[in-house]
């Protein structure tokens, strides 16, 4: 058992080092390493995710994280109890998708892109069951603050996980906002706001990278819709302003974001 947990630990460690900095959606006292056995009870598919990734290189180790989070994916499809902790797991595991096991690596071929849509739509299913799509506009809840905030931090970041896979494979979006309308700003996410000032500023590289999704979602609706009126979109004159519309949008992007620092500050070393 101490063995379990000393490889959850390290393991945890590992995640909150090299891939939290890259999609800071998992709540900063999940990394706490006296949570760790709360979080393997009450928030199994987060820790179960947070291993899974984090063991990527050890590949014993990481065939019993896999066949474990296998399991409970197939769990919630089948209709278990699930909550917003089981959103987060599903889009942690879409940004880093696992080779399923004794199957030929297929890098290249869109296998990774195909299973990390799959990730994200089951992701979007339980998000939407769950409701949590509603605090992109509704900040008047009665519902405990911190849960609220967790709640539209993740409906955020599946709105930006369904834009871009879809954008890559080529097909339509499933999420609706958070929107230009929703003015969601870096206040809006407290739990990404530093904490001292050697932290990193997710929450501005959130914020940005949101704007930076609403504007190329935004041209894949109108490329997206108009497949099959491509030539008559262009014949009257309409992606002449789409153009100059797109231009307008990603010259006041670099403007105002162009100068961020995105990087984490551990990939100086």
């Amino acid at each position: 058992m101490n063995l379990i947990v000393d490889y959850a630990r390290a393991d945890a460690s590992s995640y909150e080092q090299f891939f939290h900095p890259f999609f800071p959606i998992v709540p900063r006292e999940t990394f706490n390493p006296g949570r760790l056995q709360w979080l393997s009870r009450y928030e199994p598919h987060l820790f179960s995710a947070i291993l899974t990734v984090a063991s990527k290189d050890e590949e014993a180790l990481h065939q019993v994280c896999y066949d474990h989070m296998q399991q409970l994916i197939s769990n919630i499809l089948a209709g278990a109890d699930a909550n917003v902790e089981a959103v987060e797991a599903l889009l942690l595991l879409s940004q880093w998708v696992s080779h399923r096991p004794q199957v030929a690596v297929t890098v290249g071929r869109g296998e990774e892109d195909r299973v990390a849509w799959m990730y994200i739509g089951t992701a979007l299913r339980l998000g939407y069951f769950l409701e949590i799509d509603r605090t992109s506009f509704n900040s008047d809840t009665q519902e405990d603050p911190a849960k609220f905030r967790r709640k539209r931090l993740v409906w955020a970041a599946c709105y930006i996980c369904d834009r871009q896979v879809s954008v890559r494979v080529g097909k339509g979006f499933w999420a609706r906002g958070p929107g230009p309308l929703s003015g969601l700003k870096a206040d809006n996410f407290p739990t990404l706001q530093r904490t001292n000032e050697h932290d990193e500023d997710f929450a501005t590289i959130f914020q940005a990278n949101l704007e930076l999704t609403q504007i190329f979602s935004n041209v894949h609706d109108i490329l997206y819709s108009s497949k099959g009126h491509a030539w008559k979109e262009m014949l009257e004159g309409r992606y002449a302003k789409y153009l100059d519309d797109f231009r307008y949008s990603i010259r006041t992007w670099m403007e105002n974001w162009g100068s961020l620092n995105c990087m984490p500050s551990w990939t100086y070393l």
